[in-house]
C-alpha cells in the first residue's frame, strides 16, 4: 500500500453554523511525482481514484487504531482528488480537529492500494488504486496539494452584565424619564451598551459611574444617563482581517493536446544524442522472366539519424521570508505555475517541429468552403496512402483553423460537421470540446499551433521522447533563500515526411 503526504494550509471559517466538524482540500493532484515512504516515486494518473464506493475512514498518522472521522465527499476535478471529511464527535475526533485548527496537523497522507500501474523510466504511474484511508500527518509529500478549509463549531454561551437588579426604584412623575432595571438590563445586555436619549436628564455619567448608581444610589441613577461609545471599523483596522481564500488561480491552465494525442517514448538515460535507424532503400523483388534469369536485387540501406537531446526548465529563488509567511503558501504556487508553464512551452515546441517536418504541401485551399476543404483532405489522404500504403489518423489544427472548420455550413446553412452527427454527416465537431472525428478521424487542436495551421497525417510519421525531470530544490543557507527548478529532457523527430501533408490557403 502506498503512503505519502500532501501539506496543508489551514484556516478556520467562522462563518460555520450547525454542528460542522469538516476538513477539505486536495487529497492528491494528478500527474505530480512524489517519493513515497519506502523511497519509490510516485505520479497518480487522472481518474486513478474512485469517487464512490466505500469511504476512507479518517484516521491520524496512518494508525487504524486512531480513527477520527469519515471522507464524505470524493470529486476528481483537474488537478488532482478533492475530499471532504467529517470529523467525529468523539475526544479523539475533537483532539485532532483543534490541531488542524492551531497548524499542528497541517498535511495529509493517503493510503491507498495500487492495483494497475505502469512504469515511466523509475516513476511508479498509478492508473488504479482502492483509496482506503486519509491521514491526518505533520509532514507531507506532495507540497503541490493542501487542504483548503476547517469549519468547526464554536459554541458560545450567553451572558449579560446584570443578570438581576434588585434594588428599588423611585418613583417618577415623568412617565417618559422612567427607567426601569428591567429595561437598563436588557440595554445593557450583548456586546454593546445602549441607552435611550433622556432631555430631563440633569447631568451625564460615564458607564463606570452609571452602574455603580444604579446598584447604590437609585436617585442619582433615575437621573443621570450613560455615554456609550460607538466603535466602527475605522476605529479598529489593527484587529480586522484581510482573509484570502485560496487557492491560488491561474488563468493559464497546463494542456498538451499534441503530446498527449501522440504520445512519448523513452528516452534512453544515457548520452546527449541517440540514434533512431531509418530504411533509406528497400530492397527489390520483380518478376523472373526467364528460367534461369538473375533475380531482382538491391541492397538494404539503412541510414542512421542522430537525435539530440533538448532540456526545457526554469528557476525562481524564494527568500526564506516568503516560504514562512505566505498563506498560502507562495512554494505551492510556484511549483503549480513551473508545471503549468513546463506543460506549455514544450506543447508549444513540438508543434513547431510538426510543422516543420511535413514532406508535403497543398495550398490554395478554401477553409470557408466546404467543397475545397474536404477535396483536399481526401487528396492529402489519397497521396500519403499512395506513397507510404497507410492513411492518416489525425488532424492537426490551429485555434483558428479549429474555427473554421467548426463554422462550415452547406448551401442551406446547416453545420458540414454537426456536434450530434446524423447518419449523412461526414463527422462531427463540439463546441465544447476539441475531442472530435471530422471524416472519421481524431482531431487534435492546440494552442502552440501558429495561426492558419491545418497538417493531414498519420502518427507514424512523428515521434516524441520525454524524461521529465520535475521539481529540484535547492537550500542556499548563507542567504536564507531556496532555489526552486523544474526541469525535463525532450527529444522530437519527423521520422516520415510522406506521412505528413500541410494543408494551407
Amino acid at each position: 500500500m502506498l503512503r505519502f503526504s500532501v501539506p496543508t494550509s489551514l484556516q478556520l471559517d467562522t462563518s460555520a453554523t450547525g454542528d460542522t466538524r469538516t476538513i477539505t482540500g486536495l487529497a492528491v493532484p494528478w500527474n505530480v511525482d512524489a517519493t513515497v515512504n519506502d523511497g519509490q516515486v510516485v505520479r497518480f494518473a487522472p481518474g486513478s481514484l474512485a469517487t464512490d464506493g466505500r469511504p476512507p475512514k479518517l484516521i491520524e498518522f496512518h494508525d487504524l487504531s486512531r480513527p477520527v472521522g469519515l471522507v464524505v465527499e470524493r470529486v476528481s476535478t483537474d488537478a488532482g482528488m478533492t475530499f471532504k471529511a467529517k470529523v467525529s464527535q468523539t475526544s479523539a475526533g475533537t483532539d485532532a480537529l483543534t490541531l488542524a485548527l492551531d497548524g499542528v496537523l497541517d498535511s495529509v497522507s493517503v493510503g491507498v492500494n495500487a492495483t494497475a500501474w505502469t512504469m515511466d523510466g523509475a516513476t511508479m504511474v498509478v492508473t488504479s488504486g482502492d483509496w482506503l484511508e486519509l491521514s491526518l500527518v505533520t509532514e507531507g509529500a506532495f507540497s503541490a496539494a493542501k487542504i483548503s478549509d476547517v469549519q468547526a463549531t464554536q459554541h458560545m454561551k450567553e451572558s449579560s452584565i446584570m443578570s438581576e437588579i434588585e434594588q428599588p426604584v423611585p418613583p417618577s412623575d415623568d412617565p417618559v424619564e422612567e427607567a426601569t432595571p428591567t429595561a437598563i438590563a436588557a440595554q445593557l445586555s450583548g456586546s454593546t451598551i445602549a441607552a435611550q436619549h433622556r432631555p430631563a436628564y440633569r447631568r451625564v455619567a460615564t458607564v463606570g459611574e452609571y452602574l455603580s448608581a444604579m446598584r447604590t444610589n437609585p436617585t442619582e441613577f433615575a437621573n443621570i444617563r450613560a455615554v456609550v461609545a460607538l466603535d466602527t471599523i475605522s476605529d479598529v483596522p489593527g484587529i480586522v482581517p484581510t482573509p484570502i481564500l485560496g487557492p491560488i488561480f491561474s488563468a493559464i491552465e497546463a494542456a498538451r493536446p499534441l503530446v498527449t494525442a501522440l504520445g512519448t517514448r523513452a528516452m534512453p538515460p544515457g548520452g546527449k544524442i541517440f540514434v533512431r535507424p531509418v530504411v533509406s532503400v528497400h530492397v527489390s523483388v520483380a518478376e523472373q522472366v526467364a528460367e534461369g534469369d538473375q533475380l531482382s536485387s538491391t541492397a538494404l540501406v539503412i541510414d542512421d539519424i542522430n537525435v539530440t537531446k533538448l532540456t526545457f526548465g526554469g528557476t525562481v529563488d524564494l527568500s526564506e521570508q516568503v516560504l514562512d509567511w505566505t498563506q498560502p503558501s507562495m512554494i505551492d504556487g510556484v511549483i503549480m505555475d513551473m508545471a503549468r508553464i513546463y506543460a506549455n512551452q514544450t506543447e508549444e515546441y513540438v508543434c513547431g517541429e510538426l510543422l516543420a517536418g511535413v514532406g508535403n504541401t497543398d495550398t490554395g485551399v478554401d477553409f470557408t468552403d466546404p467543397e475545397s476543404v474536404i477535396a483536399a483532405l481526401y487528396s492529402a489522404a489519397a497521396d500519403q496512402a499512395s506513397a507510404t500504403n497507410v492513411l492518416p489518423d489525425f488532424i492537426a489544427l490551429s485555434v483558428n483553423r479549429w474555427a473554421a472548420f467548426g463554422s462550415l455550413v452547406d448551401s442551406q446553412g446547416r453545420p458540414v460537421f454537426p456536434s450530434y452527427a446524423p447518419s449523412n454527416a461526414p463527422g462531427s465537431l463540439n463546441l465544447g470540446s476539441f475531442t472530435s472525428n471530422p471524416l472519421g478521424v481524431r482531431l487534435i487542436v492546440s494552442s502552440g499551433f501558429a495561426n492558419d495551421t491545418c497538417i493531414v497525417g498519420n502518427s507514424r510519421g512523428f515521434e516524441i521522447w520525454e524524461q521529465l525531470k520535475g521539481l529540484l530544490r535547492a537550500e542556499n543557507p548563507s542567504v536564507l533563500t531556496t532555489t526552486l527548478a523544474y526541469r525535463g529532457y525532450l527529444a522530437t523527430l519527423a521520422i516520415s515526411g510522406d506521412n505528413l501533408t500541410a494543408l494551407t490557403a
